[in-house]
Formats: structure tokens, C-alpha cells, sequence
């Protein structure tokens, strides 16, 4: 009997802006991660000086609020690729046609997109007004207020075209996460 490992993977040919959008997605995502992993790593930080040697800082709290939105934002777009965001499936599960339900899912998509990048198109025009005002955040730390923002349109925009992708192709076009191999 075959296990799931057995079975050969035939590769796939993508066209190259659909590899691009992956390659620009898997980055981001791995970006989100290494910002969760310093997120962490300051609030442990903070708990230590604070409780243990009594000397808190007084911008990791700033920090840590900026990075969360980057990580975030960073985040999205790999959720959207591989479908895992929250959705009502009501209506697509009560369309018994498969191809019907398809072409719903797919227009909703396409709609979802739309929407996306039109978000993407109007936060990308306030930071654009953050950076030629030069507005700092309020805190202890004051950085330009555009270096936490860039990231909302960045990751909008790779959301967007993600599902730009899913009304083209369908979600048959995600590659599935590798699995490790399981020990027996």
C-alpha cells in the first residue's frame, strides 16, 4: 500500500509571476516569524531588567508595538495563499455543484481582491503623506511614523495579488506545506 510519501510528486509549471509572488510571500512570512521571535524576545527582556534587576526600559513597550504591526502585516499574505483565513462558507457549502460552487468561491475571491488592493492603494497614499510630513509617533521612542506604516500597503498589496492568484488559478494551485516524514 502507498503512504503518502510514496507517491510521486509531479512538478508543476508555474508561470514565473506566480513563483515571484511566492518567493515575495515565503520572505514576508519568514519576516513575520523573525519579528514574532523579537517580540518575544523583548518582552522577556523587559521582564527581566524590570522584575529581576529592577531597570526597565523605556522603549521596548514602543517597540514591541511597532513591530507587532509589521509582523502582522507581514503575516497576511501567506494566510490568504494558503486559504486560512477566517470565512463563512454558508453559501459555498450549500451549492451541491461543484462547478457552481467554484466559480461562487472564485468571484467572491476576485471581489475580496478588489477590495484589497483598493485598501492597499489608500494606505499607500497616507504613508506616502506620513513620510513628506515627517510625523513621529508618540512614546518614549519617536521614530517617523511611515517606517511602521510601510508595512500595511506592503503586505495588502501581496494579499491582494494572492487572491488575485486564487480567482485565476483556483486553490488547486497552492502547493500544499511540505510534510516531515513521519517516524514509525
Amino acid at each position: 500500500m502507498n503512504q503518502p510519501n510514496d507517491i510521486p510528486i509531479t512538478p508543476r509549471h508555474e508561470p514565473w509571476l506566480v513563483r515571484l509572488l511566492d518567493a515575495l510571500t515565503h520572505f514576508c512570512y519568514v519576516m513575520s516569524g523573525l519579528l514574532l521571535l523579537m517580540i518575544a524576545t523583548m518582552y522577556l527582556m523587559e521582564v527581566f531588567l524590570r522584575y529581576a534587576i529592577n531597570a526597565p526600559t523605556t522603549w521596548s513597550i514602543d517597540m514591541i508595538s511597532y513591530t507587532l504591526c509589521a509582523m502582522v502585516s507581514m503575516a497576511a499574505p501567506e494566510l490568504a495563499r494558503n486559504n486560512m483565513h477566517i470565512s463563512i462558507t454558508l453559501v459555498p457549502e450549500a451549492i451541491s455543484n461543484p462547478d457552481k460552487r467554484r466559480n461562487y468561491v472564485r468571484i467572491l475571491t476576485c471581489l475580496s481582491a478588489i477590495v484589497i488592493a483598493y485598501v492597499a492603494y489608500v494606505t499607500a497614499g497616507e504613508v506616502y503623506k506620513l513620510f513628506e510630513r515627517n510625523i513621529l509617533t508618540v512614546g518614549a521612542f519617536m521614530v517617523p511614523k511611515w517606517w511602521i506604516a510601510v508595512f500595511i500597503p506592503i503586505g495588502l498589496l501581496l494579499t491582494s495579488a494572492q487572491y488575485v492568484r486564487l480567482t485565476i488559478y483556483g486553490a488547486e494551485s497552492v502547493k500544499p506545506a511540505s510534510n516531515p516524514p513521519v517516524s514509525r
